[in-house]
């Protein structure tokens, strides 16, 4: 399915989903840090290879591949892979220890495959679908995009020049 099919069956109007990855490239570039640092520090600690998935490559390839890159040049061995089907995708997560996903169809795919998911959501239908699942740990991504302008407001409110 593509993109507009998946929220038309949500009951999203098409290009819905568009807005997911933000129009400022410096927010996209301070999410791949994150992520990346993240990724690095469990993978050292854990000694795991982080495999990146970009579920829907036109609008996850950019942070996925950026996120490898950011990755690879840390030291850190990552694989940046895309999957031509279901069976194959869920072939590959049965053989994870965790996976981490903001796309719904990740998580189902590892819950199918028996492995525990994080959930980074943008969207209810993710953080819903987590706990039918009886997975507890989401990261809400647009909670914390809302705490960092709200926080970013206050600092400005409160700046020297508007005193």
């Amino acid at each position: 399915l593509t993109p507009d099919e998946c929220c038309r069956l949500q009951g999203y109007p098409d290009g819905w989903c568009k807005d997911l990855e933000s129009e400022d490239p410096d927010e996209n570039e301070q999410m791949a840090e994150e992520l990346s640092k993240v990724c690095a520090d469990t993978a050292r600690k854990y000694h795991l290879t982080p495999v990146i998935i970009p579920m829907q490559p036109t609008q996850d390839g950019k942070i996925c591949a950026r996120l490898h890159e950011m990755l690879n040049c840390d030291g850190v061995n990552s694989v940046l892979y895309t999957p031509t089907d279901a069976p194959e995708l869920i072939g590959v997560l049965a053989g994870a220890q965790m996976v981490v996903s903001m796309r719904l169809h990740l998580v189902i795919f590892a819950s199918s495959a028996g492995v525990p998911v994080i959930g980074l959501s943008y969207d209810p239908k993710v953080n819903s679908m987590l706990q039918q699942l009886g997975q507890e740990h989401c990261v809400d991504l647009v909670e914390r995009k809302n705490r960092k302008k709200k926080s970013h407001s206050r600092m400005q409110k409160n700046s020297p020049s508007n005193l």
